[in-house]
C-alpha cells in the first residue's frame, strides 16, 4: 500500500512540475489576417489600454486551471497577463498588415468581455474568446471567436498542457476571423 501512495506522488509531483514549466507560444502573426488586413487601405491607428469588462472578470491567471497551469509566455519577463497578451497580438497583427502607429494616430481600446476555458470529456476542450474595440469617438466593434481542440482522454496535466498549447493558436484564429469580418475592416478604415 505504501508503494501505491509513493507512486501516486511521484506522479503528481511530475505531472504538476510539467504543468508549470511550459508556457504560452509567443504570439506569430498569421498570413490570412494580413491578408484581409491588406484590403483596409491606408488607415493607421494605435491600440490603446485594453482591459477586462466587466471589472469583474477575473484574468485568467488569477483562477482555478490556469494559475496552477502557469499561463504566461515562456521567458517573457515583460507578461502582463492574457488581456495583454491579446492586446500585443493585434499589435502585431495592424504593424505587420501596415496599420499601426505608436503615435499621431486614432486610438482603439480594447475590453476582454470573454476569457475562458471549457473542457468537455467527449467533445474536447475549448477557448471562447469576446473582445469590445472602442473608438475615440464611441463607435464599438465586438467579436467572439471559440477556438476547438484536443484535451486528451486524460486529466489533470494532460488538459492542463493542452490548454496552454492551444492559447496562442486560440489567439490567432481570434484575430484571423475578425479581420475576415466587413465590420472589422469597416471599423478599422472608419477611424
Amino acid at each position: 500500500m505504501m508503494a501505491f501512495w509513493k507512486f501516486g506522488i511521484a506522479l503528481v509531483a511530475i505531472g504538476l512540475g510539467g504543468c508549470q514549466t511550459p508556457g504560452v507560444a509567443n504570439y506569430t502573426p498569421s498570413r490570412d489576417t494580413l491578408f484581409y488586413l491588406q484590403q483596409v487601405g491606408a488607415t493607421r491607428v494605435s491600440v490603446g489600454s485594453f482591459g477586462n469588462a466587466p471589472e469583474s472578470l477575473a484574468d485568467a491567471t488569477d483562477t482555478g486551471l490556469f494559475s496552477a497551469c502557469s499561463l504566461k509566455v515562456a521567458d517573457d519577463p515583460d507578461w502582463t497577463g492574457p488581456s495583454g497578451y491579446i492586446r500585443n497580438a493585434l499589435v502585431e497583427e495592424l504593424t505587420v498588415g501596415g496599420l499601426y502607429a505608436e503615435q499621431d494616430a486614432p486610438v482603439i481600446d480594447g475590453a476582454i468581455e470573454t476569457l475562458s476555458f471549457t473542457r468537455d470529456p467527449v467533445f474536447g476542450g475549448a477557448w471562447d474568446i469576446a473582445v469590445v474595440l472602442t473608438a475615440a469617438d464611441g463607435a464599438q466593434y465586438r467579436h467572439e471567436n471559440r477556438f476547438k481542440f484536443d484535451v486528451g482522454a486524460l486529466g489533470g496535466p494532460t488538459v492542463c498542457r493542452r490548454a496552454i498549447d492551444a492559447f496562442q493558436p486560440a489567439v490567432v484564429e481570434f484575430w484571423e476571423s475578425a479581420a475576415r469580418s466587413p465590420q472589422f475592416r469597416a471599423f478599422l478604415k472608419n477611424r
